[in-house]
């Protein structure tokens, strides 16, 4: 894979499943202490987290962050 588009879905996929797993649980969790609101509130922060690390899942990114050489990235 030169372009390192598989990693990066493995990446998106590892974040859905933890998401998933402990997302629900989370917002029940402070629900219950608080009140709904709370609950859904406690994910911004993870939004924001999430908006700052986009960058990471970039095509052509390896894992030290540096960039591939164009001459090795598939052409579309």
């Amino acid at each position: 894979d030169p372009g390192a588009t598989g990693r990066a879905v493995a990446r998106v996929n590892v974040f859905n499943y933890v998401g998933f797993v402990l997302g629900a649980p989370l917002v029940g969790l402070v629900a219950e202490g608080t009140s709904l609101r709370w609950g859904f509130a406690v994910l911004v922060p993870v939004a924001l987290v999430l908006v700052l690390m986009a960058g990471a899942y970039r095509p052509g990114q390896t894992s030290s962050g540096s960039r591939t050489p164009a001459s090795t990235r598939m052409r579309t």
